[in-house]
C-alpha cells in the first residue's frame, strides 16, 4: 500500500478525525490534504540510515466517509496526485527524474459494535486497491501493484479531564503478490489546548513485519521495499473554524525502522461536514 510514511500519514488523518467513532445517519465527511517528504538517506534491511540519491515526493488527496447507519461508516482514501522525483548525480552522469500520478486507493468500512459509559468499540476493514504506477522505468512509484486486507480493532475513551479522547487500536495486514503481513498497532491522544477550538494530538503507530514474504522488494525499488517495520510517531493539532469545518496540521516520522525512505513527513489539509 504505497510508500509507507504516506501510509502512516493516511492513518494517522484517519485517525486523527474519525477515531474509531462512527458518522451520525446521513452525515459525510470531506477532508482535503496535501503532504510532502523528502531525504536523501534511508534505513537498510538492518535498520541502518544508508545514503541514497535524494527523494522528494508530494501528496494531494481526499479522504471521504459517510453514515450509512448509526452504527456502520463506509469511507474512501484517494491519493489523486502523487509527485515524486530523483536528484541528478553529476558524477555517474545521472539525469533528474520525476513522475507524477495517482497513488493506491483505499475503501475503509468501520461498523461500531459495543459501547459503556464513555467507551466505544470498533471493528474496521481497509481495503487496498492497486490504482498507482507500480512499473515507473524510474522506480517512482506511485503503487506497489498489490491488494490489501487490514482488519483492526479499535477502543475509544472520552476523557473528560482533558476534554480529549485516546484510542488503542490493533490489526493484521494481510499483503499479496509476495509482499509480508505485518502486525499493526497504535495509541493516540486528544487534548483540548483552547476550548472548542483546538485539540492536540499525539499518535503512535507500530508496523512489525511477520517475513513471511519474498527476502527482496517484489517491485525492485528502495521505494517500495518488502518486511517494513517501523514505530512511527505524529505530533498534530485539529483546528475548529465552525462546527462543521477545520483545519488539520501534522508532522510524522519514523524510527527502529527498516526499508522506508528517513524523512520527516509534513501535512496539513481541511475538514467539512454535512
Amino acid at each position: 500500500m504505497k510508500f509507507y510514511l504516506t501510509l502512516v500519514l493516511f492513518l494517522s488523518i484517519h485517525s486523527q478525525l474519525t477515531a474509531n467513532w462512527v458518522r451520525a445517519k446521513g452525515e459525510t465527511l470531506l477532508n482535503f490534504n496535501i503532504s510532502t517528504l523528502g531525504s536523501d538517506q534511508y534505513y537498510n534491511p538492518a535498520g541502518n540510515k544508508v545514503k541514497i540519491t535524494k527523494f522528494r515526493e508530494f501528496n494531494a488527496d481526499v479522504y471521504a466517509e459517510y453514515g450509512v447507519t448509526e452504527r456502520f461508516t463506509t469511507g474512501l482514501y484517494f491519493p489523486y496526485l502523487k509527485s515524486l522525483s530523483w536528484d541528478a548525480v553529476p558524477l555517474t552522469n545521472t539525469a533528474a527524474s520525476t513522475y507524477t500520478g495517482i497513488g493506491d486507493l483505499s475503501l475503509i468500512e468501520r461498523y461500531q459494535f459495543a459501547s459503556w459509559k464513555n467507551m466505544v468499540f470498533s471493528a474496521e476493514m481497509i481495503f487496498g486497491i492497486p490504482t498507482g504506477n507500480s512499473t515507473e522505468p524510474n522506480l517512482l512509484l506511485t503503487g506497489d501493484g498489490e491488494f490489501n486486507f487490514l482488519p483492526r480493532l479499535s477502543a475509544g475513551i472520552g476523557l473528560g479531564v482533558i476534554n480529549g479522547y485516546s484510542i488503542i487500536y490493533s490489526g493484521f495486514n494481510k499483503r499479496t503478490r509476495g509482499f509480508s503481513d505485518e502486525f499493526h498497532a497504535g495509541i493516540e491522544l486528544g487534548a483540548t489546548v483552547w476550548p472548542k477550538t483546538v485539540i492536540l494530538t499525539l499518535r503512535s503507530q507500530v508496523v512489525q513485519s511477520l517475513k513471511n514474504g519474498d527476502s527482496v522488494a517484489t517491485s525492485n525499488s528502495a521505494l517500495v521495499a518488502n518486511n517494513i517495520s517501523f514505530v512511527s510517531l505524529s505530533v498534530g493539532s485539529i483546528v475548529t473554524i465552525t462546527p462543521s469545518m477545520g483545519m488539520l496540521l501534522n508532522v510524522t516520522t519514523a524510527f527502529l525502522a527498516k526499508n522506508i525512505i528517513a524523512s520527516l513527513n509534513y501535512s496539513a489539509g481541511y475538514y467539512i461536514k454535512f
